[in-house]
């Protein structure tokens, strides 16, 4: 009897082992291979996004440097006279796509950018605007009155004169969407600040383009729509 009792149990012990541990073992480590393949599949979809957003930015950064330079050559050139008429020869002029004069001492004497930069100097803020920009920052980081912070970020936005106040106040806003869950807008926002002020800096000497773009690609890595399903 014993040795029924005995042999039964060892029979219920292999059947469990088979019918349930063996099984749990599988499925544990193809759960574990299901995470690993997703963790690769979302890091080389980021870098994916990163690189495209790289090249996004390359272009819009290389556009932006054309035109600024051509500005800023074409603010002096305006008010003063081309200086190959009356200082090159006639033979060589055509060759020459910039002239220019220098002092003794190998300061620029034309064309007058210092006087063109001078004159194109940009205006200080509003009162209202730097009430606003505070505000919003106070709203954002001491009440946690994420609502109330972006109400105030778009009017600084839109109070805001020169286009560093606008990238601040944006980068603002695209920040609190952020906070709120507001993925859609949030990279809306991200999307115009590296269009339209991508060259520009923060307070701490880091461009907007850079900024932007990091936040751009956590956004997205970390959007539910775009996680890829596994195959079962």
């Amino acid at each position: 009897m014993a040795r029924n009792i005995g042999s039964s149990s060892t029979r219920l012990s292999a059947l469990f082992v088979a019918a349930i541990l063996v099984p749990g073992c599988f499925l544990a480590y193809f759960s574990i291979q299901n995470v690993s393949s997703q963790k690769e599949l979302a890091e080389k979809r980021l870098q994916e996004e990163e690189e495209r957003l790289a090249v996004s930015l390359g272009a819009y950064l290389r556009d932006e440097l054309t035109r600024t330079a051509t500005a800023f050559f074409a603010a002096p050139d305006s008010s003063s006279p081309d200086m190959r008429e009356a200082a090159l020869p006639a033979d060589i002029r055509p060759f020459v796509v910039r002239a220019f004069s220098l002092d003794a001492a190998g300061r620029l004497l034309w064309p007058r950018y210092a006087e063109a930069v001078t004159a194109g100097a940009s205006a200080p803020e509003s009162g209202r605007f730097v009430n606003l920009l505070s505000s919003a920052e106070a709203a954002e980081f001491r009440r946690r009155d994420l609502n109330e912070s972006v109400r105030l970020y778009l009017e600084a936005v839109d109070a805001a004169r020169q286009p560093a106040a606008r990238a601040e106040a944006t980068n603002g806003l695209a920040r609190v969407l952020a906070k709120s869950g507001k993925r859609e807008q949030a990279v809306a926002q991200y999307v115009h600040l590296l269009e339209r002020y991508g060259s520009l800096r923060d307070g701490d000497g880091m461009t907007y383009a850079r900024y932007g773009l990091h936040q751009l690609a956590l956004l997205r890595a970390d959007d539910p729509a775009r996680v890829v399903e596994p195959a079962w």
